[in-house]
């Protein structure tokens, strides 16, 4: 019967490898867990759960991840040593990501989640570093910017190792940038992006990133000049890179189809398009950071033709588009996650920068 079973699983994954779709390579996943747990086949249940929430998270999605997840550490610990403790606690790290993204986990909960992963690093022997970058990520979701700068200085003061290393360390720089300007710190911003002026092939997308990131700063504080500068060195790393048609930036897309659209440029509608092919069913903070940005980029109305996913609840088939009627969709749908982050953050953070941004306007 362990045959049989192993052959029936070792199949489903050779049918997975010839679809393309991973909505659809999920379902088989799904089967082929269904068949390891029948079994009572932690080994295989292990694997196959890891691979779906690595698809899943392509779609920035995790409605199959979190019950995955949760099978993963009930067996983590139910059998200590058996599992190679780096792959599960990379993939810890990563769902304590997407709790951050989701506006129904609270801020307690999710500090309970650090403080166990915690433990599993002293137990496991790694260093605690990447323990402080969660607590980087929940200040910054949180909007208490400070506290992120606190921790990105207490990690630094452990020991680099395989889950703190490699991108991440480039990642503090960016991720300091970010709380640097949050908190209006703009000369010690400018200060450490210095850096990737001169070394844009090592740091490229995060450059990206990072100039993006001062080219709304500026933008909000209705410095066009600086934040033009700032978007045209952005614009020339986008144009020469095709990293930047890959998914892992997606929120810093979002904010690049803004600016475009602010300040007259042209793409921010072909930006839309590929942006809102992810659909409504992604992460909670994807979908608002997406739906704000979008909602200003049609406040003018008007009408035209766009090529949208009919998975989206906006969708027509003609392929016309009232303008009006995707603002009001976006804007909706951005102040109902707005003030569900803002309740659970204890602030009014998230709706008070959309309030902004509705409002700001651009005039050569």
């Amino acid at each position: 019967m362990g045959i049989n079973h192993n052959l029936e699983i070792q199949k489903l994954l050779l049918q997975r490898k010839q679809v393309d779709d991973i909505r659809a390579g999920i379902k088989i996943l799904k089967q082929a867990i269904q068949i390891a747990d029948a079994h009572q086949d932690i080994d295989w249940g292990f694997d196959l759960r890891l691979r779906l929430m690595n698809e899943e998270a392509d779609l920035f999605e995790c409605q199959e991840s979190f019950p995955a997840f949760s099978w993963l550490l009930e067996v983590y610990d139910a059998n200590p040593g058996y599992f190679d403790d780096e792959d599960f606690l990379w993939f810890y790290n990563m769902m304590f990501t997407s709790c951050t993204a989701n506006a129904s986990i609270s801020k307690q909960q999710m500090l309970d989640i650090a403080e166990d992963y915690k433990n599993k690093l002293i137990k496991a022997s790694f260093s605690l570093r990447s323990y402080y970058h969660l607590l980087v990520l929940f200040y910054i979701r949180t909007k208490d910017f400070e506290k992120s700068l606190e921790f990105l200085e207490l990690g630094k003061g452990e020991v680099i190792d395989s889950l703190s290393g490699g991108s991440n360390i480039v990642w503090e720089k960016e991720i300091k940038i970010g709380n640097l300007l949050a908190l209006d710190r703009i000369d010690e911003a400018l200060s450490e992006i210095r850096e990737f002026f001169f070394v844009r092939d090592k740091h490229n997308i995060t450059a990206f990133c990072a100039y993006l990131e001062i080219a709304f700063y500026y933008s909000k504080i209705n410095d066009h000049e600086n934040a033009l500068e700032y978007l045209e060195k952005g614009i020339e790393l986008y144009d020469h890179d095709g990293l930047y048609k890959t998914n892992s930036i997606t929120t810093t897309k979002a904010m690049y189809m803004y600016l475009l659209y602010i300040y007259g440029k042209e793409g921010y509608l072909e930006l839309y398009e590929e942006l809102s092919s992810w659909g409504e069913e992604i992460e909670d903070f994807s979908l608002f950071y997406f739906s704000k940005f979008a909602a200003v980029i049609f406040r003018d109305g008007g009408k035209g033709k766009l090529s949208l996913s009919p998975r989206l609840s906006v969708y027509r088939e003609d392929d016309n588009y009232d303008f009006a009627v995707l603002h009001e969709f976006y804007k909706n749908k951005a102040f109902e996650l707005a003030d569900k982050f803002d309740i659970r953050n204890e602030n009014s953070w998230q709706r008070d920068e959309f309030e902004r941004l509705l409002v700001n306007k651009y005039v050569e």
